[in-house]
């Protein structure tokens, strides 16, 4: 069963346009998806490293191709029980999951491309916006 929002997270949401869940994801999970995204990415570097060799792929940024359809940790995490019913309720039962990414950047001050397809090339898309909640 999924969990509901209480009032509170629902006024956040609101008020924010974010919620933190915390302990969403136990440390096992956690520990599991990045075993699955460091090996499913050790295994496609040669391709990607070979795309940006030939001037057919970036250098910013690398994603993983078909995500989903190389570990099942990757899709039990599309549809957690800590947080999709937040989704649904947010959404009002209109989710759509499209075009899933899982991309890596340089550890670097400015890692990517400067603009997204869908933004304004003058604006800084909401996705890149980060945040170190470590400490």
């Amino acid at each position: 069963m999924f969990g509901r929002p209480t009032d509170i997270d629902c006024d956040l949401w609101r008020t924010d346009g974010a919620l933190l869940i915390e302990n969403a994801i136990s440390s096992d999970e956690l520990a599991g998806l990045r075993e699955a995204f460091s090996r499913c990415a050790e295994q496609a570097k040669p391709d990607w490293l070979s795309g940006v060799r030939a001037g057919t792929r970036p250098a910013a940024f690398f994603d993983l191709p078909d995500p989903m359809g190389l570990d099942d940790r990757f899709l039990e995490i599309v549809d957690h029980p800590s947080f999709y019913g937040h989704l649904m309720a947010f959404s009002e039962g209109q989710v759509i999951f499209l075009s899933p990414q899982f991309r890596t950047v340089p550890a670097a001050p400015l890692s990517y491309v400067g603009w997204h397809y869908d933004v304004h090339r003058e604006s800084t898309p909401l996705h890149m916006i980060g945040a170190d909640l470590s400490g």
